[in-house]
């Protein structure tokens, strides 16, 4: 009994140690941070970024006003998150990046956050100038095509990025339980 209580003792000790998240500072020629946009948050703060560097980073593209695709892949990310676990919880974060920067102000990106239930010490949300998105979007295979209607057409892919932003995982599938996007968020965490 006494061993027991002393396990959970410890296990209570490293839930409480908080990771600190330490901004990168030398940029790998292959990292997503080495584009030098501007990027407004859902809290309508300025970033480049570079500035989400120091853990790993589940990525998505979409926009608010979806009704097809981009619900299903919040949902996954959403399944990715709680396959990940309390012990990485620090170690990664969640990236969304609005494919429809004009619409999805930062008050429309909030307000779909909190209609999603997205936790914003661990979820982002991101718009910029159409040509810098377009520019994300090449770099991490997403396809985007405008339709009539004022929606977008785009391709499903999730990316996991190291936490210096290089491209460590990417599949449009996540399985069931997002075990294979889990694993390799834990791989990027654990190994950086």
């Amino acid at each position: 009994m006494r061993k027991f209580i002393l396990i959970l003792c410890v296990l209570s000790l490293f839930a409480q140690c908080k990771k600190e998240i330490h901004p990168i500072t030398s940029i790998p020629d292959d990292s997503l941070y080495q584009l030098d946009s501007e990027w407004k948050t859902q809290k309508n703060t300025v970033i480049h970024l570079r500035d989400l560097s120091g853990r790993v980073l589940i990525v998505g593209l979409i926009f608010t006003r979806c009704t097809a695709i981009c619900p299903t892949i919040v949902a996954d990310m959403k399944t990715i998150e709680k396959n990940i676990g309390w012990f990485h919880k620090d170690d990664v974060g969640f990236l969304l990046v609005s494919i429809d920067p004009t619409r999805d102000t930062p008050e429309a990106m909030r307000s779909y956050m909190k209609k999603m239930n997205l936790d914003e010490s661990r979820w982002t949300f991101l718009q910029a100038k159409p040509p810098d998105v377009a520019d994300l979007a090449s770099l991490l295979g997403v396809k985007i095509s405008p339709l009539p209607d004022g929606s977008f057409s785009h391709s499903r892919i999730l990316t996991v990025l190291s936490p210096s932003g290089q491209i460590k995982f990417q599949d449009p599938r996540v399985s069931e339980d997002g075990a294979n996007f889990a694993e390799a968020a834990r791989q990027a965490a654990d190994f950086h």
